[in-house]
């Protein structure tokens, strides 16, 4: 500074000395010179006090500068997390440098930050977006201001913890994207919705959001829950085919042959698929054309089927034949009546009559099955009572009781079933056009009077026949002989004889029919007890005064406790006793 001001000093004596010498020529007298010398006394000050303000602004740019680097570097510093660094006793020019250097080290790393930050909230942003994520609320002003690199790590961790779960969800519904895709081309599925469009785009196009993926679950059960109907739809489908192929007179193989051929064409579906409809409804419609060109055998045909599902749900004949009287045509059908109709319009009404009637009567015995098996259990029961034997049943030959003591409780069992039937319903059960309780009960009354007609009809010819034994005596009956080996005949044995213990033929148990009473005694009182032949020997004190004195008179009676009688003593005539 002191070298300044002599280098200032010296300069203006040189100025000033080539100046008076000047003067001095030209000869400028003395108060002009001081005139002049004050004028350039003013101009050498005032440059020197101008170049001194503008140091001093210099002076006061640098240091604002400085402040300012300062603020910004703190800032900065602030902003991205990191110390300043910078060393702060430096001159002002040179604090001014290097704060500028920092300055722009930082805002290179800035802008390299907010490079990595927008990328990452775009990222995150994405990933938010595909699985459903709530955004923290408050935090987006914080993301924009806070370049930090602990903020920054936090966005990279939250974005890779993202990208794991979605990778997650992604492998995991593979598999049920691949399966609806299976399901979409097996049921021939045309996305309806926007989310099923996505869905077809594929799985990177679709927010995995928990929503989503339960929408995703649903849309495969649903698609799995149309299968078994589509099943169900194919085997109505291939049971009709079989019946038309069998009402138009193909045979069994063709039919089989189709089937074939079917399972070949859909074997990458198992055959449950809507191509299976279509080549089933391809077929139909190939059997309906061959149907109309055999239109009057194929009627027939229906009619036959249609007569025996009448018989199983027990359709009155009446009805049948109204049914059939609409179409001018016979009950029962024959072939001559078809060919006899011309209008083949009529024909085609007539078969499609038929075979709705035959849906509506299958639907009907489905329906109501188990009363239509309980009526079948009862005419079966009822057909096998009819043809069991009297004397059969009698004898008990076979354990025949125990059989119809079964079929009683099998029919009390039916009749329960339509009743509980009728109480559910609050119809009558109508069997042929008649009520089949009422028609049961007539029915089961008329069998109880003729039962009740046969015994009176037995006791009654018991009653002669013991009569005729006690006034003329029992006819003696001869046993069966038994019949004679030939081993016996072969080996010289004579007939009937064995080494080993004989057994005694059935022919043999039967013995003479013989009374324990004497052959003069008065007329029995004989009655029927039950239908294994007891008799109890009862005494008639009614008959006691004109008995004779020498005589046991005692009547016999089937009952053991008869009105009026005093009951004496009681023994049993098995038919299998030998003579006294």
């Amino acid at each position: 500074m002191v070298n300044l001001i002599e280098d200032a000093k010296q300069s203006i004596a040189v100025a000033m000395s080539r100046i008076l010498r000047v003067w001095d020529i030209v000869g400028i007298d003395q108060e002009y010179q001081e005139e002049r010398s004050q004028e350039i006394m003013g101009l050498i000050n005032g440059l020197v006090m101008t170049m001194a303000e503008q140091e001093e602004a210099e002076r006061d740019s640098v240091l604002q500068r400085v402040h300012q680097n300062k603020q910004k570097l703190i800032s900065l510093s602030k902003e991205m997390g990191v110390e300043p660094q910078c060393e702060m006793d430096l001159p002002f020019l040179d604090l001014d440098e290097a704060l500028c250097d920092k300055i722009k080290e930082l805002e290179v790393e800035r802008e390299r930050r907010l490079h990595s930050l927008v990328e990452l909230e775009s990222r995150l942003e994405v990933l938010q977006e595909s699985l459903m994520v709530n955004k923290a609320s408050g935090k987006d002003d914080a993301r924009e201001d806070d370049l930090s690199i602990d903020h920054l790590q936090n966005l990279q961790q939250q974005i890779d913890e993202y990208e794991q779960e979605l990778q997650e969800r992604r492998k995991g519904l593979c598999a049920t994207m691949d399966e609806i895709k299976h399901l979409w081309t097996q049921l021939q599925y045309e996305p309806a919705n926007e989310f099923e469009q996505t869905v077809a785009q594929g799985i990177d196009r679709l927010p995995l959001s928990p929503a989503n993926i339960l929408a995703l679950h649903r849309l495969r059960d649903t698609l799995k829950e149309c299968i078994p109907n589509l099943q169900e739809k194919i085997e109505k489908l291939s049971q009709r085919a079989h019946e038309m192929t069998l009402l138009v007179g193909e045979k069994e193989e063709n039919f089989n042959r189709v089937k074939q051929r079917i399972l070949e064409q859909t074997k990458e579906f198992n055959g449950i698929c809507k191509q299976t409809v279509k080549l089933w409804e391809e077929e139909i419609a190939r059997l309906r054309q061959k149907k109309q060109e055999m239109l009057p055998l194929v009627i027939l045909k229906t009619f036959n089927q249609l007569s025996k599902l009448w018989e199983s749900t027990y359709f009155c004949a009446k009805e049948a034949q109204k049914f059939m009287l609409q179409f001018d045509l016979e009950y029962p059908l024959e072939f001559d009546d078809i060919q006899r109709i011309s209008d083949k319009h009529q024909l085609e009404q007539a078969l499609t009559a038929m075979e709705d009637e035959c849906a509506r009567q299958v639907a009907i015995y489905e329906e109501h099955k188990d009363v239509f098996q309980a009526v079948s259990m009862i005419e079966k029961c009822q057909a096998e009572k009819a043809k069991v034997n009297e004397d059969d049943l009698l004898h008990n030959r076979g354990g025949l009781r125990f059989k119809i003591s079964r079929m009683d409780k099998q029919i009390d069992a039916s009749r329960k079933q339509i009743v509980q039937w009728e109480r559910r319903t609050g119809r009558q059960f109508m069997v042929r056009g008649a009520h089949f309780l009422t028609t049961l009960s007539r029915k089961e009354q008329a069998d109880k009077e003729r039962q009740l007609r046969q015994q009176r009809e037995r006791r009654e010819m018991r009653r002669q026949e013991l009569e005729r034994e006690i006034q003329f005596g029992s006819v003696p009956h001869t046993p069966r002989r038994a019949k004679r080996p030939a081993q016996d005949i072969g080996n010289g044995r004579a007939p009937g004889t064995n080494t080993q213990a004989t057994k005694t033929p059935h022919s043999a148990k039967k013995c003479v029919k013989k009374t324990p009473l004497k052959e003069n005694l008065p007329r029995l009182n004989l009655f029927e007890d039950d239908i294994k032949g007891n008799i109890c020997i009862e005494f008639d004190s009614s008959r006691r005064a004109q008995r004779p004195t020498d005589a046991s008179i005692c009547s016999f009676s089937m009952f053991k406790d008869s009105a009026g009688i005093s009951q004496m003593h009681s023994t049993k005539i098995d038919q299998s006793y030998k003579h006294a």
